[in-house]
């Protein structure tokens, strides 16, 4: 018997976007389905859409709670949960038509643990009419260890595009209260306590990230908590499961210190970030997370930010194209 995946979509006030989202999901290949929808007390007729969904599609759940943010929405569908694996997918994004045949497909060629898809992002409202058709075969799915594939920004954030068994969930529950980078300290929790967990990757894109929003908090957060966010980030470093965390902060303090110094412009949290970073250069070395050479750039990158961005810029050379779009939607906005 197929396996039931259990989908977990908080929905805040989404009216504009929900329609699109569960079409892509009730009408994929898959359908042995259990969509849990947490109305997290929205203003708008979000909880009504998802009401007149749920009539028609017995596989849909609807949950109705008063707001408590998106992590408590997310907590909500886990503790609703029944499936065997499950997933996230946020209500004003999208999916592929096969992206539940593809994930558990990947699993099967591969054995990892843990599944984990490709993205792209867009601004379109309108889903693609022109989604390439995918057959997978092993070749198609590398394996990576965790401490191979905590250095890819896939597997540390984001927790939609995964598919995750929920015996390796289990109790683990997001953060209540936080909703900006909940999702990065739900999965940095769920790794530390499963050290051993395997990754599979799939490049075809299964998930569609939409960028359209300017009230995103993913923008409109950030300055507010990025520096508490990475200083929560070395605190946890600090203690008995450091090496997940360190890697996260060193890379989440140096790119933040990067984006305030050189797009946004903001000398208050740039030395906010360059104190914490500072502060754990003792630790990048004796941590024996980092080869000789690693840690020595690191270190580099950390006591200067223009080194940083020179890096960044040999890595990607069409890092100026993207910081002129960054800094021309800061103008815009």
């Amino acid at each position: 018997m197929e396996p039931l995946i259990s989908v977990i979509i908080p929905v805040y006030n989404m009216e504009a976007y929900l329609a699109r989202c569960l079409d892509t999901i009730i009408t994929n290949t898959y359908q042995n389905l259990e969509i849990l929808c947490v109305d997290d007390g929205s203003k708008d007729n979000s909880l009504e859409i998802l009401q007149e969904y749920g009539a028609k599609d017995p596989r849909i759940v609807v949950i109705a709670k008063e707001n408590g943010g998106v992590s408590s929405a997310r907590n909500a569908g886990l503790d609703r949960m029944t499936g065997k694996y499950v997933t996230f997918v946020d209500p004003d994004d999208f999916v592929h038509p096969q992206y539940f045949e593809l994930l558990l497909k990947a699993r099967e060629l591969s054995g990892a643990d843990v599944i984990v898809g490709n993205h792209q992002k867009t601004s379109d409202i309108n889903t693609p009419n022109d989604y390439q058709t995918f057959s997978l075969c092993s070749d198609d799915v590398s394996v990576q260890t965790l401490k191979q594939a905590n250095k890819k920004i896939r597997t540390t954030s984001y927790c939609w595009c995964k598919l995750l068994p929920t015996e390796i969930v289990g109790e683990t529950r997001f953060e209540n209260g936080i909703s900006f980078a909940e999702d990065t300290l739900f999965l940095l929790e769920l790794w530390s306590r499963r050290p051993t967990v395997r990754f599979g990757y799939l490049n075809c894109v299964l998930y569609y990230y939409f960028q359209g929003r300017r009230d995103s908090l993913a923008l409109t957060g950030r300055d507010r908590y990025a520096v508490p966010y990475v200083s929560y980030l070395a605190e946890k470093a600090s203690a008995s499961r450091e090496d997940i965390y360190l890697e996260q902060a060193i890379r989440r303090g140096t790119y933040y210190r990067y984006y305030y110094t050189f797009i946004k412009k903001d000398r208050q949290i740039v030395k906010q970030l360059g104190v914490i970073l500072r502060g754990k250069i003792k630790q990048i070395c004796r941590s024996g997370l980092f080869s000789g050479k690693e840690a020595f750039f690191q270190i580099l990158f950390i006591l200067s930010p223009r080194l940083d961005r020179l890096h960044r810029l040999y890595r990607d050379p069409n890092l100026k194209k993207d910081e002129a779009e960054k800094k021309n939607y800061l103008v815009s906005s």
